[in-house]
């Protein structure tokens, strides 16, 4: 099945009440804004017209971003029919400037074509999504959105023009706009794991059950919340939820769903100085509730926005989590490994117990005896543990394996580099005329000629990392 078809069939629109979410970043726009509110139609006849128009008064790059992100969620349409008919046709840039309606792969491709025209690096992601009609147990197994990611001052960011594009509100959602990696991966999870951009890897069965907010949960900085999960199963009749947040004086509600009935557990939330805890009480065996959690920020007259939603269930034949920790059948998008190995796997990670990685790692070879993947975090253990060869002939074994794997590259090109450069200090402070200098200068070349091969093809599979080419302008040095 083609990539656009999955993104038809499955995205649906994710829209939030909160708009013109941070007044301070709308603030620091408000020019850059009017102006690409106001780009008069005969500089919109092709890209690269437009996207030098929306640049012209720009000081910065990220406010030439900001202009070609306004203009698009507030002149691309959401092309409903396409979707709702489940219709392929061209979501190519062009063609959505031309037409001015798209579903999200259109916003993307458009997003990445004008910020290219004004020399800025932009690529699109595709992925997984959890939109606003998200469900507990529904199955998220083809990649269903497409976003970006943009390079600013050497650093990528993220930012989702579909779901910042204006609603009848007539505004952006600024919220979409450049937001932070570690909160964009509660609804969005990228095909490759390098676009996440996080220090630790999310796995999907981590996505799946990660708790479900929209953005104002992240501007009220909502902490400490005693179920972490966006499924809450119990057997108890009664059940309390806790959370910190920022400020004593922001104004919370919450609601309880059960069918068509609505309970207010406003008299149900206690707070004491940042403290809140709701207690939800009488709860049914074998039903199924959402709970909403309201919030505004302590300065504002604004509604409450929604916050966050969880699902309680309380007996057998409700909704559950499609994956469970041992499913064989369900596996990893990235990886290709089972979830039960993944949970395995991120939790010895995360404690830095490399010899049960190692012995994991193997085991997993056996049943997956040509994944790439495990050959190449087998590699990075042996790397860890210093065992030296044997991490040269895993990452060896995962290329051979993957020719176009960059991690893999990347880690072997580094550690002969890196090597290499042991070599070279340790031979600046011996004699030129001693017979060992030769010895040494040779093992340098040596090393340095194994490492360019995976210099260079790492950098040919991502362009612009600016410590690969300054590693690769040494190795040419000493190499020719």
């Amino acid at each position: 099945m083609s990539r656009q078809l999955i993104v038809l069939l499955y995205f649906v629109f994710f829209s939030f009440s909160a708009k013109n979410l941070s007044a301070q970043q709308a603030t620091k726009f408000a020019e850059i804004d009017r102006f690409a509110l106001n780009v008069p139609d005969s500089q919109t006849k092709d890209i690269q017209l437009l996207a030098n128009y929306l640049a012209q008064t720009s000081k910065t790059e990220t406010e030439k971003v900001r202009a070609i992100y306004v203009w698009i969620t507030n002149h691309i349409n959401y092309d409903w029919e396409t979707f709702q008919h489940k219709k392929i046709n061209d979501q190519s840039a062009e063609k959505t400037l031309k037409t001015r309606m798209a579903v999200c792969e259109g916003y993307a491709n458009l997003f990445r074509a004008l910020c290219n025209a004004v020399k800025i690096p932009c690529e699109v992601v595709n992925g997984y999504a959890k939109s606003a009609d998200y469900q507990i147990g529904t199955a998220i197994d083809e990649p269903n959105h497409s976003w970006n990611v943009v390079k600013l001052a050497e650093k990528w960011q993220l930012a989702d023009p579909t779901w910042g594009a204006s609603d009848n509100s007539n505004s952006t959602n600024d919220y979409y706009f450049l937001p932070a990696p570690e909160q964009l991966i509660f609804t969005h999870f990228p095909e490759r794991a390098i676009w996440q951009l996080l220090p630790r890897r999310v796995s999907m069965y981590e996505f799946e059950r990660k708790q479900i907010v929209y953005p104002a949960f992240f501007e009220l900085n909502l902490q400490n919340f005693n179920h972490l999960e966006s499924l809450v199963e119990t057997n108890l009749s009664t059940l309390y939820f806790t959370f910190s947040a920022a400020t004593a004086h922001s104004p919370l509600a919450a609601t309880l769903k059960l069918g068509d009935e609505m309970i207010d557990l406003q008299e149900e939330m206690s707070r004491k100085y940042n403290w809140v805890s709701i207690k939800i009480d009488s709860l049914k065996t074998n039903k199924f509730y959402e709970l909403n959690i309201y919030g505004a920020p302590a300065d504002s007259s604004q509604n409450l926005d929604l916050l966050t939603t969880y699902y309680i269930s309380t007996g057998k034949n409700q909704p559950k989590y499609v994956c469970t920790p041992k499913s064989d059948f369900k596996r990893d998008s990235i990886t290709g490994m089972p979830y039960w190995f993944m949970i395995k796997y991120i939790e010895n990670a995360q404690k830095g117990r490399y010899v049960t990685l190692e012995k994991l790692l193997h085991e997993g070879l056996t049943f997956s005896p040509n994944n790439s993947w495990l050959y190449f975090r087998l590699g990075d253990v042996y790397e860890r543990l210093s065992i030296i060869d044997k991490a040269i002939t895993a990452y060896q074994k995962a290329i051979d394996l993957s020719p176009d794997y960059y991690e893999p590259h990347y880690n072997l090109g580094v550690l002969y580099y890196n090597r290499a450069i042991d070599v070279y200090n340790s031979w600046q402070k011996i004699n030129p005329e001693e017979s060992r200098s030769k010895e040494m200068k040779k093992e340098l070349v040596t090393l340095l000629t194994k490492a360019k091969p995976h210099v260079v093809k790492a950098l040919e599979l991502q362009p612009d990392t600016m410590q690969l080419e300054k590693a690769l302008k040494n190795i040419n040095y000493f190499v020719n």
